[in-house]
């Protein structure tokens, strides 16, 4: 296949995911979503760059987005890879300040 025909191909395949895709950046634009991730994919640079450009994306369409996190995954190192991707991104850990103070839940007696 030539350049100029697997290039055609993919602007053919890019707009028909983007014409699939408008409905939904219209309905969802400025909407908020929060979204509860632990990192899975440690070692897997791929899969943690994708996140990042999928989360930049999905902010640059209009969706508000908060990213909750569990684990490993550092507020800066969230925040640099959403930003390298072109999103706008500021970390908060509960823990800064006293913002969240956990404690265990009392156990029920066993019935």
């Amino acid at each position: 296949m030539s350049m100029a025909l697997a290039s055609n191909a993919l602007g053919r395949e890019q707009a028909r995911v983007l014409a699939e895709a408008l409905p939904y950046i219209y309905a969802y634009h400025g909407k908020t979503f929060v979204i509860d991730y632990q990192r899975s994919s440690a070692g897997h640079p791929l899969a943690w760059n994708s996140l990042g450009r999928d989360l930049a994306l999905l902010s640059l369409v209009g969706l508000r987005l908060v990213v909750v996190h569990r684990g490993s995954v550092l507020n800066a190192e969230l925040v640099s890879l959403i930003s390298r991707h072109g999103g706008r991104a500021a970390g908060l850990t509960g823990v800064d300040g006293g913002f969240l103070k956990l404690h265990a839940a009392p156990r029920r007696p066993a019935a």
